[in-house]
């Protein structure tokens, strides 16, 4: 699916490397972790991950 390459882990990715395309000593100081967080969750909304989906309990 092509939104597995847009979003989730891969969007933080390339959202780092796209700040710090140089490298970095430190990702906090590129993309925070709420910013990182906010990016997966997003991404996770977006393809019907929603929170209270992923926690529920099954049998």
């Amino acid at each position: 699916m092509a939104l597995n390459r847009k979003g989730g882990p891969e969007r933080v990715i390339d959202e780092v490397e796209k700040l710090a395309p140089a490298g970095f000593a430190d990702i906090e100081r590129v993309l925070s972790h709420d910013e990182r967080k906010a990016i997966v969750r997003g991404y996770a909304g977006t393809v019907g991950f929603a929170l209270a989906q992923v926690n529920r309990k099954t049998g």
